[in-house]
């Protein structure tokens, strides 16, 4: 889960699909990375960036009223590695926050921000050699509990 501040709520959290996203550790196991692709509307991208922020061809179909027609979003969150601690903003955070489309033509970044801590839930019950994703006590029921469903 990934919990964002919000304008209207304070705070929106957004539960992520398994297979849309990719976490990543540091060298002591915290998980500090997380890649997501998703799909976007038209309409919910103009309300999110902005319609100058969008591609050309988003745009487009904003403008004609294609509203509905989904773009596969990237939203990358990792350490802000070359950041200047002197400076207060929002690019100059611990993590980074960019988003992008991916089809979206040449270097345009919807948007670069950053987050003072790690936005991500990611609970993981216990770490098996260097495993990212970690294990829980459920791994071990699985196979009982599908020997139940069988019977």
């Amino acid at each position: 889960m990934v919990v964002l501040e919000d304008e209207k709520d304070v705070v929106r959290a957004y539960t992520l699909t398994a297979g849309e996203y990719w976490l990543g550790a540091s060298e002591r196991l915290n998980v500090n990375t997380l890649y997501r692709a998703f799909p976007m509307t038209t309409l919910q991208l103009v309300e999110r960036f902005g319609r100058d922020a969008v591609s050309t061809q988003v745009r487009e179909r904003y403008d004609r009223g294609d509203w509905d027609r989904e773009v596969e979003l990237v939203h990358a969150i990792e350490p802000n590695e070359g950041r200047n601690i002197e400076v207060l903003d929002n690019r100059n955070m611990p993590f980074r926050s960019v988003w992008f489309e991916k089809s979206g033509a040449g270097d345009e970044l919807l948007s670069v921000g950053g987050f003072e801590e790690f936005p991500a839930l990611r609970p993981r019950w216990h770490l098996v050699g260097n495993d990212v994703w970690g294990r829980s006590p459920g791994m071990d029921a699985l196979p009982d509990a599908r020997s139940l469903q069988l019977m």
